[in-house]
C-alpha cells in the first residue's frame, strides 16, 4: 500500500500530516478527553517529540491526518505494525469536538479500504466503549482479551 496516498470519503480528506498540523497534533496528544484511554495526556516534551515524528512515519506505517472536507482538522488514523510482529493494526485519535459524528468510522474504513490488506487488527480498552463500538461498526470481530498497560484490552480483527 501507498502510504503517502491521498483519501477521500463523502466528508473527509485523509492526507499525511504536514507541518501545519503540527499544532493541532500535538493539543490532540495533549488532550485529557482523548488520551483518557491512550495512557493520559503526554507531556510537553514527549507531545511536541511525538507530533514532529509523526511527519516521517517509520518505513511500513502510515498515518494520515483526517480532516472535514471544509478543512477542519479531525483526527489522526494509523497504521502500524502490531507488537505482535504478524500484523498490521490500525488505531486512531479524534478530537471530542469530532466525537458522534461518524467521522472515525469513516476515516478507519477508507484507511482499510485503501490497504486492502487480508487482516487488520485493532487493539483497545475493554472500558472504552467508542472504541468497541466503532470496531464492530465497521465489522471487526474480537479474537483475543489481555491484560496489558494495567487495564483490560480487546484485540479485533477484519478476518
Amino acid at each position: 500500500m501507498d502510504f503517502s496516498k491521498h483519501l477521500e470519503t463523502d466528508r473527509l480528506i485523509l492526507q499525511p500530516p504536514v507541518h501545519g498540523d503540527l499544532l493541532f497534533i500535538y493539543r490532540l496528544l495533549r488532550n485529557r478527553y482523548t488520551r483518557r484511554f491512550l495512557g493520559g495526556p503526554l507531556s510537553h516534551r514527549c507531545a511536541m517529540a511525538r507530533a514532529q515524528s509523526y511527519l516521517s512515519p517509520p518505513e511500513g506505517s502510515g498515518l494520515w491526518m483526517a480532516k472535514a472536507r471544509q478543512g477542519k482538522r479531525l483526527g489522526l488514523v494509523y497504521l502500524t505494525p502490531h507488537s505482535d510482529g504478524t500484523d498490521m493494526e490500525v488505531s486512531y485519535q479524534f478530537h471530542p469536538a469530532a466525537w458522534g459524528r461518524g467521522y472515525g468510522q469513516e476515516a478507519v474504513s477508507a484507511v482499510l479500504h485503501q490497504a486492502a490488506l487480508p487482516r487488520v487488527i485493532a487493539e483497545t480498552q475493554q472500558s472504552n466503549l467508542r472504541s468497541v463500538r466503532l470496531l464492530e461498526a465497521l465489522g471487526m470481530h474480537e479474537i483475543d482479551r489481555l491484560l496489558r498497560f494495567g487495564a483490560q484490552q480487546v484485540i479485533y480483527a477484519t478476518a
